[in-house]
């Protein structure tokens, strides 16, 4: 099976069930297209590692992607699902900067799971 089409039943799945998996929302400012198009594939394999979902804010690129058929990767259908009062409780927001590579925060794959523990994980995306 192609793993796409392994990744779209399993979104199918955690937005059926959200109570049970975790979710990685991405948002980007002030990055350039072609920036925001390699940051999302980058996010993209983040939500993979860490077994999340992977979902996208209102201001970012979605609107210029088509996603997998048969899912919503708009950040909004969760939190019509949830509520905002639920993600509050459970969320953490990740702020990566990439201007400086140096000042990159170090990302260990070995341990994505005990760093971000967190239902929903706002990665937040910008070069200032």
């Amino acid at each position: 099976q192609k793993i796409l089409d392994i990744y779209s039943e399993f979104h199918k799945d955690a937005l059926a069930n959200p109570s049970d998996h975790k979710f990685l929302i991405y948002r980007t400012t002030a990055l350039g297209l072609g920036n925001q198009f390699e940051t999302l594939v980058s996010t993209f394999v983040f939500a993979m590692l860490t077994e999340r979902v992977l979902l996208v804010d209102a201001a970012t690129i979605h609107h210029l992607l088509q996603p997998p058929s048969g899912i919503s990767w708009h950040w909004q259908t969760i939190f019509d699902l949830i509520g905002e009062d639920t993600i509050q409780k459970s969320a953490k927001l990740v702020n990566l900067q990439w201007q400086n590579p140096k000042e990159f925060p170090s990302l260990r794959c070995a341990n994505l799971d005990e760093e971000y523990p967190e239902q929903f994980l706002f990665v937040s995306i910008a070069n200032t």
